[in-house]
This record gives C-alpha cells, sequence and structure tokens, in this order.
C-alpha cells in the first residue's frame, strides 16, 4: 500500500455525508457538527499523507499546512457548535472560516493536481483525471463568480459535494503498490559491463 494515512483520508471524506445522515437519525445530533468532526479528522490525517507522494517539497509542506489549519478550523467549528461562546464563534467561523476556509482548499487542490501529474500512473492516473478535473473547473468557475460578487456555491450549491470527487480518487492512489523507484531498480541490476 502506498499511503495508509491516504486511504483512511479517503474513507473518511467519502463517509463523511452518510455518518452525518446516519447521526442525525440515530442520535439526532445536527449534521454540520457530525461533518466538522469528521472533516477534521479527516484534514488531520491528509497532514500526514501528503509526504507519501512525489511532490515538490515546497508542494508536500504547503499542503500539509493548508490540510493541517483546515483540521484546526474545522474541529474549532464543531466545538463552537456544541459549546456556545461568542468569542469561540468568531475565531472559528469568521477568523478562520471565511477567507482561509475559500483558500485552502486551492492549496489542496493545486498539490492533487501536482500528486496527478507527477506521481499517478496507470488507471488511477485517468480516475484522477475524471475526477479531480471537474473540480479545478468548478473553482475556476467559482473564482470568475467571486469577481463579479457572487458565489457559485449559492447558486448551485450541489457543488459543494463535487469537492468530495478528489478523495475517491486519492482512496484508490493511496491504495494502490508505490512506483518502483528507478534509481533504486537500475542499482539492483546488473551492468552490462560486469556480465
Amino acid at each position: 500500500m502506498r499511503s495508509a494515512p491516504g486511504l483512511l483520508v479517503g474513507c473518511v471524506f467519502l463517509l463523511l455525508l452518510p455518518l452525518a445522515a446516519v447521526s442525525e437519525i440515530l442520535f439526532a445530533i445536527d449534521p454540520e457538527v457530525t461533518v466538522h468532526f469528521v472533516a477534521a479528522a479527516g484534514f488531520a490525517l491528509l497532514a500526514f499523507a501528503a509526504f507519501d507522494f512525489q511532490t515538490p517539497r515546497w508542494l508536500t509542506l504547503a499542503a500539509c499546512v493548508a490540510a493541517t489549519v483546515s483540521a484546526v478550523t474545522y474541529l474549532l467549528q464543531g466545538v463552537s457548535n456544541l459549546v456556545p461562546n461568542d468569542a469561540l464563534q468568531y475565531v472559528a467561523f469568521q477568523l478562520l472560516g471565511q477567507q482561509l476556509e475559500r483558500v485552502l482548499p486551492d492549496v489542496l487542490i493545486l498539490w492533487f493536481v501536482v500528486v496527478l501529474f507527477t506521481d499517478s500512473r496507470g488507471r488511477t492516473r485517468v480516475l484522477g483525471f475524471a475526477l479531480v478535473g471537474p473540480v479545478v473547473i468548478v473553482e475556476l468557475v467559482g473564482y470568475g463568480f467571486s469577481a463579479f460578487g457572487g458565489s457559485i456555491y449559492d447558486a448551485a450549491p450541489i457543488l459543494k459535494a463535487a469537492l468530495l470527487l478528489p478523495f475517491i480518487w486519492f482512496a484508490f492512489e493511496s491504495a494502490k503498490k508505490p512506483a518502483p523507484d528507478a534509481t533504486s531498480a537500475t542499482l539492483l541490476r546488473p551492468s552490462a559491463a560486469s556480465a
């Protein structure tokens, strides 16, 4: 397996909506609370998984930081839903939740795209283009909406669910065997001159 934390990330995000529905039905827990805590766990795992893939060091670190800040933000939002506190509410939703929550997913999407182009192979790469590509398009259109003072997610709220698509690909990418390292393969093969 290429990345156990990466596989868990994919599973956590794919279970996010079903867990929110089940927790509401069985335990009368507000789905927003469940979404915040499950997303916090998923982003925390993603911070660790970022180091299992071959991307430029600066981008790996940026993805790790973006995932960590996202995990903290979602955790604080979940806590603030359970514990009414104006200061916590302000930090979780206004300070961290407004601008950062808009930019951090784009850092992670950029990292997914770079993993897709530089470190993905075969069928999972094809799956990646099919699932990550539409999310990139939605985000670019979203920036166009923002330039005119609107929000694509207000116009079509279902598109928020599209942000989960890369995690399907990421689960498959994480579950496959790592590609053999070309440098170690050549070191293990006897050269023609020594034969």
